[in-house]
């Protein structure tokens, strides 16, 4: 009876995958040591990878064990590429590239298209958690070409799936419904990659603000979801669905399904999930003005999301080493394929010496021209040997270059942002312990508001420079409303102006417009225009405004009556070797990042950063951007 059960199994896959973990499991240790009891094991740890990944990996390195000591290539190609998904899903994308690029190789060599087809999928959702979208979505079009070729539905609806998600986030919405539309229309009978549809087209209703919509799908997916028992798209759904009742102003549903969420990701170590529901948390209860809960929940939110920013950090260089590290070897393979072709070339060439030896005057012309070929063979290889060695030396010194920006970014952390934060935390010990009265503590919370205004202006000029100095940001050029962005971060720092009695003039036409990265001009306008309010005194004035130059260019320029610099200071100002910071006028804090990432997105978006300043006089900061 037991042989019966393993023949449907391995002679149908999908019968494998419906079965539960438990059952298949049964059916493992009672099989033989053999490519049978590697199959169950790997198909027991496809059963349970979206559930709990720690478990799913226990058995399939259990069968990645056996697969090895049978030296059954095949089976052992299958499992690397179960293994390598298992740890994508956890996050661990270096170990995911080594264990697919291994699987890849294997299948490659068996001509396994389908689960060729698996590693693209895998490799794709690698490039896709880099931001490398374009490349992610070609990758996934070669899986589903490769699974289709071999009528892999399962795979096939997948990677349409994938392509889905890539065209969402690049907010291409119609390329995105039509590929979703694709995966349900080939693909009907796999429940877990139809409940994944029904989230995808829920996230495209959600970016096209169509709310109802979103909650109809998701609603769907999450019924599905509990079906299957998948505890990993169940908590996906539940946070997309509280962040779908917050636009609709539903704080209380949002919180009913966020706490089911939030319980649900500390059971099973859903660590990205948990960040973005303790965040949802805290704005639901924001609006329900319960500002106290919604304090609460941020800080849960902030310290999760900073010990998982360091994690992702680590998992960053861990990646481009491994990807360092598989440049090297590939180098390597390429050099001592050309080293044996030029070997047996010349061989070769020695043989026909000998013959040509042999023979009259014009064979011995021949020879000569087959050695004066053979030779510039000889330094073909030589040169490209060279380049090979150039190209790796060039990549070690990124990668230790890489490692100094992650030694820099961990000490800037340390010295500037916990003397900030121990201060709020001090004035809360005092509050808790009734060491100040209410009144007091109102008397504070504006400080105690700018200083968390200050730490979260320096997080986030930290996270913008770290992913700029690592190479992840992309800069999408559009045309911008000069007068309107402007005013948006004037808006934004109202109470700073407020609170130093600033005049702030914006003298710019509504007319004006300017081709830059929206987000990036953002941050220029947001760290130019508060330092001009740092520096300056109170009661000075702030102007904003814009010159057009004759090189089709806009001169954004803003200019305060504050504290002005040295002519040494300026030359520090903007060196990235130094760590160099003042405070304001009002004691302001700052990490001393905010004009090094101005510079770089000036530069980014084509433009040039010039600096004017007076001790007791004030400053002008100003940049070009191409006109609109």
């Amino acid at each position: 009876m037991v042989r019966l059960a393993l023949l449907v199994l391995l002679l149908s896959p999908l019968v494998g995958i419906s079965q539960s973990p438990d059952s298949l499991l049964s059916l493992a240790r009672k099989a033989k040591m053999d490519s049978s009891k590697v199959r169950l094991l790997n198909k027991a740890a496809i059963a349970l990878r979206e559930t709990d990944s720690n478990l799913a990996l226990r058995y399939a390195e259990e069968a990645r064990n056996l697969a090895d000591s049978l030296n059954d290539q095949r089976t052992l190609g299958e499992v690397l590429t179960n293994i390598g998904w298992i740890f994508y899903r956890k996050g661990i994308y270096s170990q995911a590239l080594e264990r697919t690029t291994h699987a890849m190789a294997i299948n490659k060599a068996l001509n396994n298209k389908s689960e060729i087809a698996a590693c693209l999928n895998t490799i794709g959702a690698i490039q896709f958690e880099q931001n490398e979208y374009g490349e992610a979505i070609a990758s996934f079009k070669e899986a589903y070409t490769l699974a289709r070729s071999v009528n892999h539905r399962v795979n096939m609806s997948r990677s349409l799936n994938n392509i889905a998600f890539s065209f969402l986030r690049l907010r291409k919405f119609d390329s995105a419904r039509y590929y979703v539309n694709r995966s349900v229309t080939e693909h009907v009978s796999d429940k877990f990659r139809l409940a994944f549809s029904d989230r995808i087209l829920g996230d495209i209703f959600f970016e096209e603000g169509k709310y109802t919509d979103a909650l109809k799908s998701y609603d769907i997916c999450l019924a599905s979801a509990i079906d299957q028992n998948n505890n990993f798209l169940k908590s996906s759904t539940l946070f997309r669905i509280g962040k779908t009742y917050l636009k609709l102003r539903d704080s209380n549903k949002a919180l009913k399904v966020l706490n089911e969420n939030l319980f649900l990701t500390k059971r099973f170590g859903f660590k990205g999930e948990q960040e973005t529901t303790l965040q949802l948390m805290s704005e639901a209860f924001a609006m329900r003005n319960d500002f106290s809960n919604a304090y609460e929940f941020q800080g849960r939110y902030l310290a999760l999301h900073d010990s998982l920013s360091d994690q992702r950090g680590g998992e960053q260089i861990n990646l481009l080493e491994a990807q360092y590290n598989l440049n090297l070897k590939n180098a390597q393979i390429d050099l001592l394929t050309k080293d044996t072709e030029y070997k047996e070339q010349e061989i070769n060439t020695q043989r026909v010496g000998i013959y040509i030896g042999i023979v009259w005057l014009a064979c011995m012309l021949l020879f000569i021209i087959i050695l004066f070929r053979t030779n510039r063979r000889a330094r073909a290889a030589n040169r490209l040997l060279k380049e090979k060695n150039e190209l790796i030396e060039q990549q070690a010194h990124q990668l230790i270059g890489l490692n100094a920006t992650k030694d820099k970014l961990l000490s800037i952390i340390g010295h500037d942002l916990r003397g900030p934060l121990n201060s709020l935390r001090g004035m809360m010990d005092l509050l808790n312990k009734s060491f100040i009265s209410q009144e007091e503590f109102i008397e504070f919370s504006k400080k105690i508001k700018t200083n968390v205004d200050f730490v979260y202006t320096d997080l986030e000029n930290l996270l913008s420079w770290a992913q700029a100095q690592q190479k992840g940001l992309k800069t999408v050029s559009e045309k911008v409303s000069l007068r309107k962005a402007i005013q948006n971060k004037v808006n934004l720092l109202q109470e700073s102006i407020l609170s130093k009695k600033l005049n702030v003039t914006v003298e710019i036409e509504e007319t004006i417009q300017v081709v830059a990265d929206k987000n990036q001009l953002d941050l220029i306008l947001r760290n130019l225009i508060s330092n001009a309010i740092k520096f300056s005194y109170s009661g000075g004035s702030i102007v904003i405004g814009s010159i057009e130059e004759p090189d089709n260019t806009i001169r954004i320029f803003i200019k305060d009556t504050g504290t002005g610099m040295e002519s040494a200071d300026l030359d520090r100002l903007l060196n990235t070797n130094l760590h160099f910071t003042k405070p304001g006028t009002s004691n302001e804090k700052g990490m001393g990042l905010g004009l090094l990432l101005v510079k770089e997105f000036v530069q980014l978006n084509k433009g040039t950063l010039a600096i004017e300043s007076k001790p007791g006089t004030g400053s002008t900061f100003s940049f070009t951007l191409l006109a609109g």
